[in-house]
């Protein structure tokens, strides 16, 4: 997981921190939850704390917000709010609006995902559509030169990195 903080009491390099949220036991269970989650100070256990503290986050004296960020099967990060020293409740549509973020941000990362694979996705089929027009090509013009071309194919590092292939006909 990477960390990005933003406003006033951030700490130093903070953004370049990262940590492995499997590593993180109570903080991994507490996201588990699918809502959002107020944990003031006084009811937070020492290993908690000591988990943030140990990615760099000072955990704040009036407490925090954790925002899950799920998509519709895995967990995809977290965004953690907090108001410094200040003690503030939000009331039931503040915690409802912070619920809509989360969700808002999970769909937008879940997007964000889906439209780089499909780019992915689409770049390699247009590289094996070249291929097979190349391919084609090849094989028009002489049976032998194709067969070479398709042992190429499977052996040559820009190509399946196959150490060997056997061509019987």
């Amino acid at each position: 997981v990477g960390i990005k903080c933003d406003g006033t009491g951030c700490v130093e390099n903070f953004s370049e921190t990262k940590f492995s949220l499997t590593d993180k036991r109570i903080f991994n269970d507490l996201l588990r939850s699918r809502d959002v989650i107020f944990l003031h100070e006084s009811k937070v256990a020492n290993e908690f704390k000591n988990e943030l503290e140990s990615i760099g986050y000072r955990y704040p004296t009036g407490g925090l917000w954790i925002l899950p960020l799920w998509n519709s099967r895995e967990l995809l990060g977290a965004l953690i709010l907090d108001f410094g020293k200040k003690r503030y409740y939000l009331n039931t549509h503040q915690h409802t609006l912070l619920n809509f973020l989360a969700r808002q941000v999970s769909i937008a990362l879940e997007h964000s995902g889906l439209y780089n694979r499909e780019k992915r996705t689409s770049k390699e089929m247009k590289l094996l559509q070249r291929a097979s027009v190349e391919m084609l090509r090849i094989a028009n013009m002489n049976e032998d030169a194709f067969w070479l071309t398709v042992l190429t194919i499977t052996t040559a590092s820009f190509g399946l990195e196959f150490n060997r292939a056997l061509l019987f006909l």
